[in-house]
């Protein structure tokens, strides 16, 4: 605060002297106090002014710290303006050697980011892609000095601060009462106490059964000096003066190098003649000191004793704010470091970035100057356009025809690499299309493109081929690698668990999708956002959503508890089709199982080391429906692939038996496929022959024909799981009875049942029995129970006894009997459980 403040508190000019000072302090301070009228906040400055103006030392330090800001303000210098910052690399536009590379990554470093756009144009293609290899290996690294080091102002607290008058506090104290009954009963209110301060020091005011009290008290030294408490607010005024002129005396005598002793009792002993002289009040002094004594009161004798005490905790705190302060300093470097790598790497990455985009920028007009020699023309003709082929350095640029359909939609021919055979197929499918009409010509691009695809395939110019196996639990994902004329074998994709299969679940739970493992992991959290199973609604048409909320919930069909499926159903009544509610988005169940392509399709990329997948086949159940397959298909292409083909799922495994076994010629054999699945099972007869070959002399190929299919979705191994979740959660609450209302309502403790009944069904395949064991399943309660191999088979025997049916109509529908099949395959993880094993046979 401003001197000139002070005195204006007071009511005095600048030369008034003690007397005068001391006069007015009485007279303000009576005025002032929130007992006769004034305000906390004004006595408070009263109080501030005359300690600081009745005490030369203090005014004395206030008057030479007005004077030095006064100083440093007129002495400041104008602040320099930085120069401008100009392209130093600006004149040199040729090539540097490959030794001049990390200093030209340097200088472009201290550059502004439209003067190395401006430097980066100048340079040539080959010392561009150079400076980029080197800033993505060692050029971080090795330009770590690069970055411009950035002034930084640290202001901090000045260690010698001047001693505050604190505020007016407002006690619970009685009205001239013994002072040990008075500090037992005492409370400070810190709602008196203003910011940073402690209410220890000035005139306080005391409140105790009704009756007002008051006590004078200054500080000094770390040391509070305190008088008795008085109901007379003139009296405590007068005791406030005589301690601030004790305190006065004190700091006088320690400065000519006196003890704190001798220096304590010369001043107190001055202030009782002072008191006696003038016939005032006699006053009890008393003293406090925070770190040695707390809260309890000693006399002058006492205050001697534990001086050497304070001193030693003094320097203690001295050594800790020492420590302090070089701990903060510590920080402040690391802070200001860590600023500093902050700021150069985004330097560094800023000029990785325009790097990126300079080299792009030139790779296009590199690719059009090509093309326009290529195809020697700068506009192709109407109905051809430019399309690209994924995955073919060679050829980055092709050309198709494109023809318009009667009912408005686009037919594309093949890809062709020249204009000649785009304008040929122009011409040729325009006549079929006025010839023989849109499907004709449909038919016929198929054809062409399937063609020219094969003629890739020999050339090693198809991008990357996936197939998926889609199950309703699991699904798994291969991938056709190929390189120049050559085919290798298919590949399966392994996920980010080094696991083959992969959960057909996707999370919707956060802002980011995630799947497998990874989503089943929310189901417990979020279990309307994680669609399982949701299959069945996958081209099913529905009229309203009250159908829907009927016919998509599948498991209703074979008695199975509906608390394990949290399913939120909509309804598009656009389409007619059913919709899952996720949070704040709905989606279809093309737009879910697009999702799991995507998936699918980024991880056969990442393991065919970043070569496009653009050509997707998927396995389907014999029994899909046209709309069914149809939704598939619209999956695949919103997932950004083009489905090739969809293939039955026991196809799929006849093909691939085909590959290793081939019948001898004119042979003749008849192969049981039954594939029991998490949701199905389906038995398929295949007939395989072989016949020559052809086009090599003495080569056999298979021919393989399907007799007979059926599919039971009453039997399947989640079904099982479901089985025992259900019973095992039935147990539970028969064991809690006061939990029983309370799990069926918890999704995480559902999760966990089923989850624990696969893993329980798994042990079983092995073990005639096997622990079920859940720990803290539901409000911190554990659940043990023991499953017999008996009682599994007990509870699955209605499933069980079905597992024959898919073979005898598959077989009726053949015309054939058991003694006509030749060989069994069993697919399915469904066939390690032991009483599944001998039904077949």
């Amino acid at each position: 605060m401003d001197l000139a403040n002070l005195y204006t508190a007071l009511g005095v000019s600048v030369s008034a002297g003690e007397a005068d000072i001391r006069s007015a302090y009485r007279r303000r301070a009576l005025a002032t106090h929130p007992d006769k009228g004034g305000s906390a906040e004004a006595f408070r400055l009263v109080v501030k002014a005359f300690e600081t103006l009745a005490d030369p030392r203090r005014r004395a330090r206030k008057l030479g710290t007005r004077e030095q800001d006064g100083i440093a303000r007129a002495s400041a210098p104008a602040q320099e303006e930085m120069p401008a910052r100009g392209a130093e690399g600006d004149r040199s536009t040729g090539s540097p050697a490959q030794e001049d590379i990390p200093k030209l990554a340097k200088e472009l470093l201290r550059l502004s980011l439209t003067f190395i756009r401006a430097r980066l144009k100048k340079l040539v293609l080959e010392v561009l892609r150079e400076l980029l290899t080197f800033l993505e290996t060692a050029g971080v690294q090795a330009a770590s000095e690069f970055g411009e080091d950035e002034d930084e102002n640290s202001a901090s607290a000045s260690e010698d601060d001047p001693e505050d008058v604190l505020p007016l506090c407002d006690d619970e104290c009685p009205d001239l009462v013994c002072e040990d009954e008075l500090e037992s009963e005492t409370k400070l209110q810190p709602d008196c106490r203003g910011p940073g301060r402690s209410g220890l020091r000035g005139v306080t005011l005391h409140h105790f059964r009704g009756k007002k009290s008051y006590r004078a008290k200054v500080g000094f030294k770390g040391i509070i000096a305190q008088s008795q408490y008085c109901s007379n607010l003139d009296t405590v005024i007068d005791f406030h003066m005589s301690l601030v002129q004790m305190r006065h005396r004190f700091l006088k005598e320690c400065e000519a190098g006196k003890p704190f002793d001798q220096a304590l009792d010369i001043a107190t002993e001055q202030l009782h003649r002072e008191k006696e002289g003038a016939d005032a009040p006699k006053m009890r002094l008393s003293f406090l000191c925070a770190r040695v004594t707390g809260g309890r009161k000693v006399n002058l004798d006492g205050m001697k004793l534990v001086w050497q005490a304070y001193q030693e905790a003094l320097a203690m705190g001295r050594e800790e704010k020492l420590l302090r302060l070089h701990q903060r300093a510590q920080e402040r470097a690391d802070r200001k470091q860590e600023r500093r790598e902050s700021k150069h790497t985004a330097k560094v990455q800023a000029l990785h970035t325009a790097l990126q985009a300079e080299l792009q920028m030139r790779a296009q007009r590199l690719l059009e100057k090509q093309t326009q020699q290529a195809f020697g023309v700068k506009t192709l003709p109407q109905s051809i356009v430019l399309t690209s082929l994924p995955g073919v350095p060679q050829l980055n640029t092709c050309m198709c025809a494109q023809l318009q359909l009667k009912d408005g939609s686009l037919c594309q021919g093949p890809l062709r690499a020249s204009l000649v055979l785009a304008k040929r197929d122009v011409k040729e499918l325009s006549a079929i299309r006025e010839a023989k009409g849109d499907d004709a010509v449909k038919e016929e691009a198929s054809r062409r493109d399937a063609d020219v695809m094969t003629s890739f395939f020999m050339t090693g110019r198809l991008a990357q081929i996936m197939s998926v196996d889609l199950g309703h639990e699991f699904f798994k994902a291969l991938f056709l690698a190929l390189s120049w004329a050559v085919m290798v074998p298919l590949e399966i994709v392994l996920n980010s668990h080094s696991k083959r299969k992969t959960s057909t679940a996707v999370s919707y739970f956060e802002a980011s999708r995630v799947f497998g493992d990874d989503a089943l992991a929310h189901v417990g959290k979020a279990p309307t956002k994680v669609p399982l199973f949701f299959h069945n609604t996958l081209g099913q048409n529905f009229t309203s959503e009250a159908d829907v909320q009927t016919g998509g919930a599948w498991w209703k069909e074979f008695g199975l508890s509906e608390l394990f499926y949290k399913y939120d159903l909509g309804y598009d009544e656009e389409r007619g089709v059913p919709t899952f509610k996720l949070g704040d988005m709905v989606a279809e169940g093309e737009e879910v199982l697009a999702s799991i392509f995507a998936f699918a399709k980024k991880m056969s990329e990442d393991s065919a080391d970043g070569k496009s997948v653009r050509d997707l086949v998927v396995t389907v159940p014999n029994d899909a429906s046209l709309r069914q397959r149809q939704a598939i298909v619209s999956a695949g292409e919103i997932a950004g692939c083009r489905v090739l083909t969809l293939v039955h799922e026991t196809s799929a495994f006849a093909v691939q038996r085909a590959v290793d076994v081939t019948p001898e010629k004119g042979a003749s054999e008849v192969h049981l496929f039954y594939n029991l699945g998490s949701r199905k099972a389906e038995a398929t007869l295949v007939r395989f022959e072989s016949r020559s070959a052809g086009m090599v002399a003495g080569k056999m190929a298979p021919v393989l024909t399907v007799l007979g299919s059926s599919i039971d979705h009453g039997i399947g191994g989640h079904l099982f799981d479901l089985k025992v979740a259900d019973a095992m959660l039935k147990k539970f609450q028969e064991k809690f009875p006061k939990l029983a209302d309370g799990v069926v309502k918890n999704p995480r403790a559902l999760r966990k049942l089923l989850s624990q009944a696969q893993k329980t069904k798994t042990t079983l395949s092995a073990n005639k029995a096997a622990p079920f064991t859940v720990e803290s399943l539901f409000e911190d309660t554990d659940f043990q129970a023991m499953l017999k191999r008996e009682d599994f088979e007990a509870m699955c025997k209605d499933m069980f006894e079905r597992l024959t049916q898919p073979i005898e109509k598959a077989l009726a529908e053949a015309n054939l009997t058991v003694a006509d099949i030749n060989f069994v395959e069993v697919v399915g993880g469904a066939w390690r459980i032991p009483m599944i094993q001998p039904r077949p046979k």
